[in-house]
């Protein structure tokens, strides 16, 4: 009797949505702590939040985590589909409480975006960068797209923003956040679009209210304590984000809406200032010298070397003038004559209208300072590192995920160090220790079965 009354509610809710706030209404996932996987509708004008309908995962059955919705997506036919960490895809239409398994990606998944088709596209993180993938609703099958250009990682969401796909994306160590421009046509070709100031971008959506609007759902907290998200609107064109619209008292894993993008997508990256093609480092005797080259600079006055001990907070410490605007190839270099024990470097470059744009940040440590050693990788329940030199009485240790998410944190000494890290799910992780000093060091692990 209970859960009639609560579906019929459910629907006149629905209806009521569908009617009057079809074109304001985003959707979120939520997972609370124990397992709860939820979902909220969101007006973006009056912020009014009602929970839905949330249907259980039925394929996922080892541990709980693995049961865990990490996005979700919807179709223009009112089609909700959600993800689990585990890969495994379920549909269900706003207008019942059935649920439909559709199959599994066979990999861990933490983004997910639905086309006019019924399609969808997804990004999970491996070794080395992030892979997209596609459900094709005709024929039921998932398939691999391609991989993305070498330490670009999914952070949470993928969306359409008129004729173009974007990522909300981290790099390996997670010091800061960005939008990916995606190129379906060939995926390693994808780019850097703008920064997206250390926010936790899990959600992204667009709305047509009635010009296409794109926003962000920053994931904010660590469990054990209470997580709360924050909702930001990004203006694609001028590349900046407006201060903070709202905070909701939960979680977001993921965001989704019912806009659908212009076709043909759009597979050019050129329309940005400038085109990193390359941005790297090499380490000389005590100096670091940055490298980087562009394929085109449209508007591009100079560039900013930034330097950083945390990737938090930035101090310029350099400027390069552009070389010409153009389609040329031009390179560039700097050398840092007094590095940090931990730095963190990105260029801010600069147009003659006073716009500007980041590049991706960069870890640069000195061999000398290789003084942590993981012992057997892969592991399996228990993680062993010995720190061969005396760094200090104590380090904090952090454990990411390769969604940039942090799965452990804590402290430990100089010596032979055990980590137990049999709750966690069998992956790839990155192991960051950080000493009171600054000094950094990160190596990434496997966990087995």
């Amino acid at each position: 009797m209970k859960r009639s009354r609560y579906l019929a509610f459910t629907v006149i809710l629905i209806t009521a949505l569908r009617a009057d706030l079809k074109s304001q209404t985003f959707y979120v996932n939520v997972h609370r702590e124990p397992f709860d996987n939820r979902t909220y509708a969101i007006n973006i004008q009056t912020h009014d939040t009602i929970r839905l309908f949330t249907c259980a995962p039925t394929n996922d059955t080892l541990q709980y985590f693995q049961k865990v919705y990490t996005d979700m997506a919807m179709d223009n036919s009112q089609n909700l589909y959600y993800v689990s960490s585990w890969g495994s895809l379920y549909k269900r239409s706003l207008g019942d409480s059935t649920c439909q398994f559709l199959g599994t990606f066979g990999h861990s998944i933490n983004a997910l975006v639905a086309d006019a088709n019924g399609d969808l596209l997804a990004a999970g993180n491996h070794p080395g960068a992030a892979i997209l993938y596609k459900f094709t609703a005709a024929n039921n099958s998932f398939d691999s797209i391609g991989r993305l250009p070498a330490d670009y990682y999914s952070s949470g969401d993928l969306f359409y923003y008129e004729n173009n796909l974007f990522l909300t994306g981290t790099n390996s160590i997670a010091s800061n956040s960005f939008l990916i421009k995606i190129d379906l046509s060939n995926t390693t070709a994808s780019c850097y679009y703008m920064d997206l100031q250390n926010l936790h971008p899990w959600g992204a959506f667009t709305l047509a209210n009635p010009t296409p609007k794109a926003y962000l759902m920053s994931h904010n907290g660590e469990y054990p304590s209470p997580y709360n998200s924050t909702l930001y609107e990004i203006n694609l064109v001028s590349r900046t984000i407006s201060p903070m619209l709202d905070s909701f008292p939960f979680g977001v894993m993921g965001a989704a809406t019912d806009y659908m993008p212009l076709l043909p997508l759009s597979a050019n990256c050129n329309s940005m200032p400038v085109t990193f093609s390359r941005f790297n480092y090499k380490l000389l005797d005590k100096q670091v010298e940055l490298i980087w080259e562009t394929t085109s600079e449209t508007g591009n006055q100079y560039f900013l070397i930034e330097r950083s001990t945390d990737g938090n907070s930035f101090q310029v410490i350099g400027k390069k003038n552009s070389a010409g605007n153009g389609t040329s190839i031009h390179h560039y270099s700097y050398v840092d004559s007094a590095p940090l024990l931990s730095n963190f470097y990105r260029l801010k470059q600069v147009d003659w209208n006073g716009r500007y744009t980041y590049s991706k940040v960069l870890s640069a440590k000195f061999p000398s300072m290789n003084s942590i050693a993981i012992l057997g990788n892969p592991i399996h329940d228990v993680l062993r590192i010995q720190i061969k030199e005396n760094l200090g009485n104590l380090l904090n240790f952090l454990i990411l995920d390769m969604t940039g998410r942090k799965v452990k944190t804590g402290r430990v000494t100089n010596g032979i160090q055990e980590i137990n890290l049999s709750t966690i799910a069998p992956g790839a992780y990155r192991l960051i220790v950080t000493t009171k000093n600054g000094q950094f060091f990160s190596q990434q692990f496997i966990k087995v079965k």
